[in-house]
C-alpha cells in the first residue's frame, strides 16, 4: 500500500485535526462514512506502519489486503470505533426524500377518490397497507363490467335467434344487421346494469338482467328509452387521466434529479437513494388505472335508477296482468335505518358496501366454472406489479459494495408483509370471529392496514433519513468483501452506468406491461363506458319528445302517466319495498357476475 510521507509539523496538525473530528462524532455519537473516510486517511499520513495492519484493514481469504490510501476497507470492529456504532443522519436527507417521497405525494393526490366525503381517505391506508388487494379490487370491477355486457349481449342473441332462419341464405344480411343492433343495444342496457350495482351492497352478486325491460308492446319505443337512461350514467363517471400523467412525469422527474448533480442529485448516487422509488413503482399501474375507470357518485345513480323506474312505471299500460313480482329481491341491509332516512344510511355505508373500488372487500374469491381461469389471473396481475416492484427494489439494494444490507432486509420484509396482506384481509371479512357487522369487519380491516402501512411509510423513511446508516449495514451481511468500504465512490459510479439505468428502465417497462394487460382484460367494460362524442349526442332525448312532455302521446304510444298505484314493485322501490321488477314475457334468467 502506498503511503504519503508526512513531516513531524504535518503529523502533529493531522493528530490535531483528527481529535477534532473525533470528538465532534463523539458528541452525536456517530460520524458519516466521509468523515470516517477523512479520518483513516489522516491516520495512514501518521503511521506508515498502519497500512500492513490486518487487525486495521479487510484482508481476503488469502491474506491479501485490498485496501489503499484512496479506497480503505476497514473491519467492521474498526469502523464501530472510530465511526461510532451508533446510526446517524445522512447528510443529503432532504434530496433522499426529495427522490421519491414528494413525487409520491404528487401520485397519492392524483388518485380518483370516491366522492364519499372524508371515509374516502381510507382508500389510503389500505393502499399501503395490502397494495395487491387494491389492485385486484380494480380488475375485479372492471370483471364486472365485462360481465354485465356479457349478460345483457347473451339475452339479446337469444332473443333475437329466434327470428333467424340458419337455413335461409337470404337471411345472412339480416344477421349481420341484427348482430350489430344488438352490440349497440347491449351497451346500453349494461350501462344500465352498472348503475344499478352501484346502489346494491357489495355481497350481492346476482342481477336480474330481464328486471329492466318495459312490456314488450312498447318495445319499438324502448332502444331510445335504454339509450337515454345508459347516456345520463355515462355523463356521470368521473374519470380522467391527464394531471395523473403529470404526477407520473414528477415521479419519474425526481428519479432522474438522483443522477443529474445541477438539480441536486449526484453523479453516483447509492441504492438507498433511488430502492424506495422502485419499491413504490407499483403506484404507477394502480393509479393510472384507477384514474382510467374513474367513479360514480353515488347520488348520480340514485336519481338516474329512480327516475328510470318513474319512466317504467309509466310504460306499463295495458299489460300489468301478465307482471309478475321479482324472484329476486334486492338486499335490505342498507335501508336497515330510519324509515325516513334509508338513503342517508346507504350513503353513510358506502365504505364498507362498495362505494370504494379499491376496496371491494366482498367480492368473491375464485369464480367457479369457465371463468376460474380469468379470476386466478386477476390475482396473478395484481401480484405482479408488487412482485416486480420488490424485485428491481432488491436489485437495486443488492450492489456493490454492500450487497445484502440492512436496507435489503428492510425490503424484504416489507414484501413478505404484502404478501401476507391480502391472506389477512380475506380472513377478516371472512371468519365470524369478526362478527357479523360489516362495519365492524371493515373496522378492523382498516387498523390492520393502517398498522401495516404506517409501519412501511415509517421504515422507508426512516431509511432514507439515516436508518441502516452504520458500520453493520455498510458492511452488510455475508457478502464477498467481510469489511467496510469507506470510499465507494468508485462502487457507485459504476453502478450509475450500468446497473441502475437498466433496471429503473426495465422496472417501468414492466408496470407499464401490467397496465396494459389490465386494459386488455377490462377493454370491453371500459368500452360500455366510454363513449364518443357523437354517441352522446345521440342519446339526448329528441326535441318532439321534450316538447310533448310526459302527459302526450307520441306515435300511438300510450300516455306516460304517474302512477297512483300501491302494489307494484319497484326497480329500488320506495319505503314499501326494495325488490326487481320482472315480467313474464322475459320469464327466464341471466347469472351475474
Amino acid at each position: 500500500m502506498h503511503i504519503y510521507g508526512a513531516s513531524c509539523q504535518s503529523s502533529i496538525r493531522t493528530l490535531h485535526a483528527t481529535s477534532q473530528i473525533v470528538s465532534r462524532a463523539i458528541e452525536r455519537g456517530f460520524m458519516g462514512r466521509q468523515e470516517c473516510f477523512s479520518v483513516v486517511q489522516q491516520r495512514l499520513n501518521s503511521s506508515t506502519n498502519l497500512a500492513n495492519d490486518t487487525s486495521f484493514f479487510w484482508q481476503d481469504h488469502f491474506g491479501h489486503i485490498w485496501s489503499d490510501y484512496n479506497n480503505p476497507i476497514i473491519l467492521e470492529s474498526v469502523c464501530k470505533e472510530i465511526c461510532g456504532s451508533g446510526m446517524g443522519l445522512y447528510p443529503d436527507t432532504a434530496n433522499r426524500l426529495l427522490t421519491w417521497f414528494v413525487p409520491g405525494l404528487f401520485l397519492i393526490s392524483s388518485i380518483n377518490f370516491a366522492p364519499i366525503g372524508f371515509k374516502r381517505f381510507v382508500m389510503i391506508s389500505h393502499l399501503f397497507g395490502d397494495p395487491i388487494h387494491s389492485l385486484w379490487s380494480l380488475l375485479s370491477k372492471l370483471e364486472d363490467w365485462n360481465n354485465y355486457y356479457d349478460m345483457a349481449r347473451n339475452h339479446y342473441r337469444n332473443v333475437a335467434a329466434e327470428s333467424w332462419n340458419d337455413d335461409d341464405p337470404r337471411r345472412s344480411p339480416r344477421r349481420v344487421w341484427w348482430t350489430t343492433s344488438i352490440d349497440k343495444r347491449a351497451i346500453d342496457i349494461a350501462v344500465i346494469l352498472i348503475a344499478i350495482r352501484e346502489l346494491l351492497p357489495s355481497q350481492t352478486h346476482d342481477i336480474n338482467v330481464n328486471s329492466i325491460y318495459v312490456c314488450s308492446c312498447f318495445e319499438h319505443k324502448q332502444k331510445n328509452f335504454h339509450k337515454e337512461t345508459a347516456g345520463n350514467v355515462v355523463d356521470k363517471r368521473m374519470y380522467g387521466t391527464l394531471h395523473t400523467w403529470f404526477a407520473i412525469f414528477t415521479y419519474i422527474f425526481g428519479i432522474v434529479c438522483a443522477f443529474v448533480l445541477i438539480l441536486g442529485g449526484s453523479p453516483s448516487p447509492s441504492g438507498g437513494k433511488i430502492a424506495p422509488a422502485m419499491l413504490l413503482s407499483w403506484l404507477l399501474p394502480f393509479i393510472l388505472l384507477s384514474n382510467i375507470i374513474g367513479q360514480f357518485r353515488a347520488e348520480d345513480c340514485i336519481r338516474i335508477v329512480q327516475q328510470f323506474e318513474d319512466d317504467v312505471k309509466a310504460r306499463k299500460g295495458r299489460h300489468e296482468e301478465h307482471y309478475v313480482q321479482s324472484r329476486d329481491p334486492l338486499p335490505q341491509e342498507w335501508t336497515a335505518g330510519p324509515a325516513d332516512r334509508p338513503w342517508e344510511t346507504f350513503l353513510d355505508s358506502q365504505a364498507w358496501s362498495g362505494g370504494i373500488y379499491s376496496s371491494e372487500v366482498q367480492k368473491p374469491m375464485l369464480e367457479s366454472g369457465a371463468r376460474r381461469f380469468r379470476s386466478w389471473f386477476l390475482i396473478a396481475v395484481a401480484a405482479t406489479s408488487v412482485i416486480i416492484s420488490f424485485g428491481i427494489g432488491f436489485g437495486v439494494l443488492y450492489s456493490a459494495p454492500t450487497f445484502f444490507s440492512c436496507r435489503s432486509a428492510m425490503v424484504v420484509i416489507i414484501m413478505f408483509v404484502w404478501l401476507m396482506s391480502p391472506i389477512v384481509t380475506r380472513i377478516i371479512m371472512t371468519c365470524r370471529l369478526f362478527g357479523i357487522d360489516m362495519r365492524a369487519r371493515w373496522k378492523a380491516l382498516f387498523w390492520k392496514d393502517f398498522a401495516i402501512g404506517f409501519c412501511v411509510l415509517f421504515i422507508l423513511v426512516a431509511s432514507s433519513c439515516g436508518l441502516g446508516n452504520s458500520c453493520r449495514c455498510w458492511a452488510g451481511f455475508r457478502n464477498k468483501v467481510g469489511g467496510v468500504v469507506l470510499n465507494p465512490k468508485k462502487q457507485f459510479t459504476e453502478n450509475n452506468r450500468y446497473i441502475y439505468p437498466i433496471l429503473i428502465a426495465v422496472c417501468l417497462f414492466l408496470q407499464y406491461l401490467v397496465l396494459k394487460t389490465a386494459l386488455y382484460m377490462g377493454r370491453t367494460g371500459l368500452s360500455v363506458l366510454t363513449w364518443s362524442e357523437k354517441e352522446r349526442r345521440a342519446s339526448l332525448p329528441s326535441r318532439a319528445a321534450l316538447s310533448a312532455g310526459s302527459g302526450s302521446e307520441t306515435d300511438g304510444a300510450a300516455a306516460l302517466v304517474p302512477h297512483t298505484g300501491s302494489g307494484e314493485q319497484l326497480l329500488l322501490g320506495e319505503s314499501g319495498g326494495y325488490e326487481l321488477i320482472e315480467y313474464s314475457l322475459w320469464d327466464y334468467r341471466l347469472q351475474g357476475p
